[in-house]
């Protein structure tokens, strides 16, 4: 029998409560540009978000998974021992 690893690709989807002036656009393409560093986009939004509250003292809120998740993409990889 052989071990074979599979990975999955799910969408989560998330509802961030900012203040106005915070440009959540920027702020996802800025993450887009270093996922490695993050296990997941709530780590990721967060430590974002974290610098904006520590910088300019403005505050948020993450309701994770607050729309669900949702399967996009799953596929064999390669044979493990």
């Amino acid at each position: 029998m052989k071990k074979i690893e599979v990975c999955e690709i799910v969408k989560r989807y998330h509802v961030v409560e900012v203040e106005d002036e915070v440009d959540m656009e920027a702020i996802t393409a800025s993450i887009n540009h270093n996922t490695s560093r993050y296990e997941n986009g709530r780590e990721a939004l967060e430590t974002a978000l974290n610098k904006i509250k520590d910088a300019c003292g403005l505050d948020y809120v993450i309701h994770e998974d607050c729309y669900g998740t949702e399967l996009d993409e799953l596929y064999a990889m390669d044979e493990v021992d």
